[in-house]
Formats: C-alpha cells, sequence, structure tokens
C-alpha cells in the first residue's frame, strides 16, 4: 500500500534512500518493513532455513548494541555467503525504487478463504455464525480489509450487527471497520468514529481514516469538524499527514 501511495519509480520506495533535501517524516512509511522483510525472506530462501538461522545469530553476536549500513550489511552477507547477494540482485534490492519481480510471495490457504469470502460479499454470500465464531481477531482483520470500501446501509448493518463491530475495543478491527463505516457514509458509526479520532494520533489509524471521510460530503464535513477540534492534540507529524490528506478533499457547496 506504501508503494502503491508514494507512486511506482517513487526514491522514497528505496530501502537505502537518500534524505538530502526531503523532510524525514515525509518519508516515513512501512516500506522498510515490508519491502526488507521480503529481502531478508529471499535471503533465507536462497541459502536455507538453517543456514540462515546461523547467519542470524552470527549477525547478531558481531554487531549487537550498534547500528550498521546496509553497505556493512552487504559486506557480511558476502563474507558468509559468497556469490549470494549477487544472486539475488541485492544492489536492486536497495537502492531501486518499487518492489523487484524476485520478491517472495507469500501464500496462506486461511487468507485465501477469507478473501474469497469477502468477495463475494456484494453478491449476497455472508459468513456463517459458526464461521464467524472460529475466527481469531487477525483473521477478523483480514476478512474485514477485504471488504469493498463502499457498502450500502442495509451491508453495513449486517456487518455491524453480526460482527459486533462499532463498539470494539480492539483499534486494529476498529479502525478497519471504520473506515468502511466512512466511506459508506453510514451514519450510526459517526459518534464512534469521531470519538477515535479524538482519542488517538497514530498515523497507522489517522491516514486512512480520513482518507475515507472524505468520500462523501457529510463525512468531509464530519472530517473538518473532527480535525479543527483534535488538530492541537496530534502530534506534529500526524497533524501535518491529515492536513495533506484533507487538502485533496473536493470543496464541498
Amino acid at each position: 500500500n506504501a508503494i502503491a501511495r508514494f507512486g511506482a519509480g517513487s526514491p522514497l520506495t528505496r530501502l537505502r534512500m537518500s534524505l538530502e533535501g526531503i523532510d524525514p517524516d515525509d518519508a516515513f512509511s512501512t516500506v522498510p518493513y515490508e519491502k526488507g522483510c521480503r529481502f531478508l525472506a529471499l535471503i533465507e530462501r536462497t541459502v536455507g532455513r538453517d543456514q540462515f538461522d546461523r547467519f542470524v545469530r552470527e549477525y547478531i553476536a558481531q554487531f549487537r548494541f550498534t547500528s550498521i549500513t546496509s553497505e556493512a550489511f552487504i559486506d557480511f552477507l558476502d563474507q558468509k555467503f559468497p556469490g549470494v547477494s549477487s544472486a539475488i540482485n541485492a544492489k536492486k534490492w536497495l537502492y531501486e525504487p518499487d518492489m523487484p519481480s524476485n520478491a517472495p510471495k507469500f501464500r496462506s490457504v486461511k487468507v485465501e478463504e477469507l478473501t474469497a469470502l469477502a468477495q463475494s460479499f456484494l453478491q449476497g454470500k455472508r459468513p456463517s455464525p459458526d464461521q464467524i465464531k472460529e475466527w481469531n481477531p487477525s483473521e477478523l482483520v483480514v476478512y474485514l480489509q477485504r471488504l469493498p470500501r463502499q457498502l450500502d446501509k442495509q451491508s453495513c448493518d449486517w456487518l455491524d450487527q453480526n460482527l459486533s463491530l462499532t463498539n470494539r475495543g480492539n483499534y486494529e478491527i476498529l479502525v478497519e471497520w471504520l473506515v468502511i463505516a466512512a466511506g459508506s457514509d453510514y451514519e450510526p458509526a459517526f459518534a464512534r468514529i469521531r470519538e477515535v479520532l479524538m482519542r488517538v494520533g497514530r498515523m497507522k489509524y489517522l491516514r486512512p481514516l480520513f482518507m475515507a471521510l472524505g468520500l462523501n460530503p457529510r463525512t468531509r464535513a464530519l472530517a473538518r469538524e473532527v480535525f479543527s477540534s483534535a488538530a492541537p492534540t496530534y502530534h506534529n507529524l500526524s497533524r501535518r499527514v491529515v492536513e495533506s490528506v484533507m487538502e485533496k478533499y473536493p470543496q464541498d457547496k
């Protein structure tokens, strides 16, 4: 999602980026986590799990309590596994934008099942009470993430009533739901959206909520109202991110 947000070819999607002339706050994203995770997974798949585990232990033993550069990491990799950095094209991973074509793909049968179920929602297929009862919180998040971002009131009513969403205390679940509710102009969730935006200041939650609120005139009005009250309580970075999102809102008459 971060790569898509920055756009194809953006230098901010490099693992080894130059911040010269760039505010570090503007470069903050999940790219180092997601792209970095796949880079390490590629090394693991190339050398094998046992060899990779030994590599990690030796890395920790040598560099504990210190920070190293990306170049030092590649030197260490070449020392332990000669030729591997070239084989996986490590320089492309570090210095070029976007996700390389040799990025590992991860598969989960459960995620595929949840995705198929969510994608059939608009065709009227709903999870059964027994299915819902078996879901753990992470599985519920996956299901919500794969639902359409805009639904009619009847669909939102069904989700809220059967999944008990609006009164959730788990913010990972709650915010996924409120993003759908905001994008769907679902008025029964407006009070909870206002409460969450007044209470939390993490960009992880603020950005998707304010983006979803921008999809409808009533929710844009709600966003502007809440932000005018909550902005002084937000961290400067969070406030700037929300302002950049709201600048893209269309002007309502």
